[in-house]
């Protein structure tokens, strides 16, 4: 357990259980959870602030203590089963409430006005009895000179003033929003011009550069003016108080004064270090096409430039800032009159007291909470950022000589993954008979892609068993005449009439097996070749796009005459069972066998155009 006790504002102690009580300092070092039960500090936060200074910061001085950077340990407690109470425990230290003494204590004043108010002109309860004393004026009083509104103005208007105080909300947090996506960009470009620089250099060094020390020197220049950008940025946007810190990281980084200067003397520093960083990349000895694809990361900087440049000189519309605080200023100060009523089963109505300072505290607080995120460069992680961009630039830096060495040495071969089944590209590539690799996709498949076949066989067995009445009637109409000219209904009407209702489903045994089999080989081979037919294409010397366009059109070709093939014996035997009524009698494999047997396979394989249409068939 751990307790921070107030003592007349100051935090003075943090002491843990730890094999007993021990006093911890208040290190920059976290502890790890696992070996205490101390909570770590997140280095930057307001509670190590706390320790270090002996007191908790406020105000605007508190913002440079909430530029949170989570680590793993912070979001277990973040999402932690305590964090309700935590968050209550900490209501009235907290920074937004502190920030709202004024506003709330005047509301706070105006609900014990309006007790006191009400209680001399009107009367009061004595304290340990139920007898009301009168007013100081006696009970003659004007009743218009209670201080009291009716409670349904503030129900009219609350709507109102909740969407003011949404859209306030909303609008600060885009503006964060956009600003902290406007930095992940800055990062992620930097990062890409020294990946860019590090490897495009190497890769032409032995051809274009007679001199190797060139190359690393112009790195050097690449990686600080990598470094200067974002820094000269973060400066541009920060308390002008910080110069003199700004001032000395950049002379300690620069090679001279003279060169230092070039970037502090200017104007704009972001613009001068962007167009440092330009002429920097002018300076590789890379190809030139290679250098106009870095430019692209540095006209992407540029931009995010002018967005944190946009967002920081141009506050939400200031009539309606205004216009959200007047409102919600007046609305909460005028909430004790509509309240008063209410809390009259309370002594004196004094429980109004209570109940106006915690409303006025959440409100105020939602308002308090928008100005806050308005300006989000003094609260976000820039010092961080930035340290990511020098760090990432160094380590791409020191890793150059190793960053386009082969990971398989030549002569050898890389150790294949895992098995996992299926048939991939390397398979593909390296097989000499198409038809050998389709099989084996296919063979395959029934591995891989169970789920596929199963769920195909179902979808289609089931959904063709039901419309077994209506092949009943089709099927009389192809081979009866006396069928042809009569509707679906009427030709339904006439096969229960003649033969009974059982007749509707006359070869349903041979539907179900046979559009099973063939759901089944349709949509499971079809997905097991889709992902195998662009890669087979492609070795085939079909381009890369039309490999992509072809192959699931292949596959599907494919698959469809395979599932023709399996459906055409089952087809041609539900025709027999309903055109000749000695076949309907006999079952699925009966009239199979009698078939098989009369006509031999022809009569099966006669019916595999019949059957590829009926499938394709809506």
């Amino acid at each position: 357990a751990t307790w921070v006790l107030p003592r007349r504002g100051m935090y003075v102690l943090t002491a843990a259980f730890v094999n007993g009580f021990v006093a911890v300092p208040a290190a920059r070092h976290p502890l790890p959870l696992r070996c205490s039960p101390v909570q770590a500090l997140r280095p930057g936060s307001i509670k190590e602030a706390t320790l270090q200074q002996g007191k908790r910061p406020y105000g605007e001085e508190s913002r440079r203590y909430r530029r949170t950077i989570y680590r793993h340990e912070d979001w277990l407690r973040h999402r932690s089963e305590t964090r309700l109470l935590r968050n209550l425990q900490g209501t009235f230290t907290s920074g937004v409430v502190r920030s709202l003494l004024s506003e709330v204590i005047a509301v706070t004043l105006v609900a014990l006005l309006v007790i006191v108010w009400n209680a001399a002109l009107f009367g009061y309860d004595s304290l340990g009895t139920t007898t009301t004393q009168p007013g100081l004026f006696g009970e003659e009083v004007p009743a218009f000179l209670r201080a009291q509104l009716p409670v349904s103005i503030f129900t009219l208007s609350s709507p109102a003033l909740g969407l003011l105080l949404v859209f306030r909300t909303n609008t600060s947090y885009q503006r964060w929003l956009e600003a902290r996506q406007a930095w992940g960009r800055i990062v992620s470009h930097c990062r890409n011009i020294m990946r860019q620089a590090t490897l495009w250099i190497e890769e032409d060094e032995a051809e274009d550069v007679a001199d190797p020390d060139a190359a690393r020197r112009s790195l050097e220049e690449l990686r600080l003016c990598v470094w200067a950008f974002p820094r000269s940025l973060w400066a541009h946007l920060s308390d002008p108080a910080k110069e003199p810190r700004f001032a000395q990281e950049v002379r300690e980084r620069f090679p001279s004064d003279a060169s230092a200067a070039l970037l502090l003397g200017s104007s704009h520093r972001p613009l001068r270090a962007l167009s440092l960083l330009s002429a920097a990349m002018d300076r590789l000895p890379i190809d030139e096409k290679k250098k106009v694809e870095m430019d692209k990361s540095c006209i992407l900087l540029g931009d995010a430039c002018e967005t944190c440049e946009r967002i920081f000189a141009n506050p939400v519309p200031l009539v309606y800032t205004r216009h959200t605080a007047r409102f919600l200023s007046a609305w909460l100060l005028l909430l004790p009159l509509g309240l008063w009523e209410g809390f009259g089963s309370s002594w004196n109505h004094l429980a109004l007291l209570p109940a106006a300072t915690v409303v006025s505290i959440f409100l105020f607080g939602i308002e308090e909470l928008a100005v806050q995120l308005e300006e989000p460069f003094s609260i976000l992680p820039l010092e961080a950022l930035c340290e990511e961009v020098a760090v990432a630039a160094d380590a791409m830096l020191e890793g150059r000589a190793s960053a386009r060495a082969p990971l398989v040495e030549a002569g050898r071969r890389a150790t294949p993954p895992a098995q996992r089944g299926g048939v991939g590209p390397a398979m593909l590539l390296h097989a000499e008979d198409a038809g050998a690799t389709l099989l084996a996709a296919a063979l395959s498949a029934t591995q891989q892609q169970e789920r596929y076949f199963f769920a195909g066989g179902l979808c289609a067995s089931l959904s063709h068993a039901l419309a077994t009445p209506i092949d009943v009637v089709k099927t009389k109409q192809q081979t009866r005449p006396e069928f042809r000219d009569l509707s679906l209904l009427d030709g339904l009407r006439r096969v229960a009439q003649a033969d009974g209702p059982a007749a509707l489903l006359t070869g349903v045994a041979p539907t179900v097996v046979g559009y099973g089999l063939e759901g089944a080989c349709k949509f499971g081979v079809y997905e097991a070749l889709k992902p195998a037919s662009a890669p087979l294409l492609a070795s085939l010397g079909l381009g890369a796009d039309q490999s992509a366009a072809a192959g699931p059109v292949a596959a599907a070709v494919v698959a469809g005459g395979l599932a023709s093939l399996v459906l055409a014996p089952a087809e041609a035997t539900r025709i027999r069972m309903v055109s000749e009524p000695s076949y309907a009698s006999l079952g699925l494999l009966g009239a199979a066998s009698r078939l098989y047997e009369a006509e031999g396979t022809h009569a099966h394989a006669h019916s595999h155009t019949h059957a590829h249409t009926h499938a394709l068939t809506p």
